[in-house]
Formats: C-alpha cells, sequence, structure tokens
C-alpha cells in the first residue's frame, strides 16, 4: 500500500474508515466489530505516516507491475481489466 500516490488513494481510505466506523457493532454479527474498526484505523495510521524513499517506491512499483504481470500470463487474468480504476496506477509503475 505504501507504493500508492498517497495523494490519490488517502482518500479512499478515509472513505472506507468511516464507512467501516458508521457500521460498527459489537452486538451485531452483519456490522463490523469494534476490533476491526481498530485494526483498519491503524492501517490507514500506517499508510498516511509512512514514507518510502524514491529509490524504495521505484523498486516496489517495478516489482508490483513485474508480478501482475507475470500472473496474468500465468493464470490467464487480465489485471487492467479486474481493476480498472488501478490502470493508470499500474501504468505508472510500467514505466518505472
Amino acid at each position: 500500500m505504501n507504493i500508492l500516490p498517497k495523494d490519490e488513494f488517502m482518500p479512499y481510505m478515509y472513505r472506507h474508515l468511516e464507512f467501516i466506523k458508521s457500521h460498527t457493532d459489537d452486538n451485531d454479527i452483519q456490522c463490523f466489530s469494534n476490533l476491526e474498526y481498530e485494526k483498519f484505523r491503524r492501517v490507514v495510521d500506517y499508510m498516511e505516516t509512512t514514507v518510502y524513499t524514491d529509490d524504495k517506491l521505484k523498486e516496489g512499483r517495478k516489482d508490483f507491475y513485474n508480478w501482475f504481470t507475470e500472473y496474468d500470463r500465468r493464470r490467464g487474468t487480465d489485471f487492467s481489466a479486474t481493476f480498472p480504476e488501478m490502470i493508470e496506477f499500474y501504468n505508472r509503475c510500467k514505466d518505472e
């Protein structure tokens, strides 16, 4: 998650965290528990505060692109068709 551009993807994380918070009820099995909310809140905090160096970002993005390209080849899948909202990021990783 730390190879994602924070300015583009943090709004998703905040929106999902708010959704979880508004659907938290420890007494309802169809809702999130407080523990689940706290776990995801820590994930959001980690993503928000962790900063990678340019070299680590570049390496991570290259690895991301190479891994999913190989996965698609082996499994006959298509990352871009499955995650159209990530095509721009995927292509950015390709350019690394």
